[in-house]
């Protein structure tokens, strides 16, 4: 599935994404990863800075979501597909690290790259969207804000 300008933008803004797995013995794991970016129009690339439990995962079970949400807007997108680990040997791993190289910090030690290929990608929207469909995006970040205490350029 492509990855269109919206999914890009979404990803783009968020701060963390979650990444969800689940082990061989068939247990759910939710994990927040910093360092994320589409690859290409289908692919995104997750830095496993410290995330042995989510690598394990994959490795017996390659089906995954990450979830991105705009915490100040309440909407995102939820990425389904499949997802393979490269490590450090392999060719394509400098490439990968590459289009991560704009969020790395010398504090960041990435251990290997996660690979997502988006098979499915959904809307995620919190309740109020729904229960306010007559709401535009910048009128739900405006609340956001007022409910939070945000102040913008001060």
């Amino acid at each position: 599935m492509k990855i269109n300008s919206d999914v890009q933008s979404c990803l783009e803004k968020s701060v963390l994404c979650w990444l969800a797995t689940v082990s061989k013995e068939g247990l759910p794991n939710v994990s927040p990863k910093e360092i994320f970016a589409v690859y290409d129009d289908e692919h995104i690339a997750i830095a496993d800075i410290a995330s042995p439990v989510t690598v394990r995962n994959i490795k017996s079970h390659p089906d995954v979501c990450v979830s991105a949400v705009d915490v100040f807007s309440q909407s995102g997108f939820k990425i389904t597909g499949k997802a393979q680990i490269y490590t450090s040997g392999t060719d394509i791993f400098p490439q990968l690290k590459a289009s991560l190289s704009h969020l790395l910090t010398p504090e960041y030690i990435v251990r290997n790259i996660i690979l997502l290929k988006a098979e499915k990608i959904s809307r995620i929207l919190a309740p109020s969207y729904h229960i306010h469909p007559e709401r535009t995006e910048a009128e739900h970040r405006e609340r956001t804000y007022k409910t939070y205490g945000v102040r913008c350029g001060e």
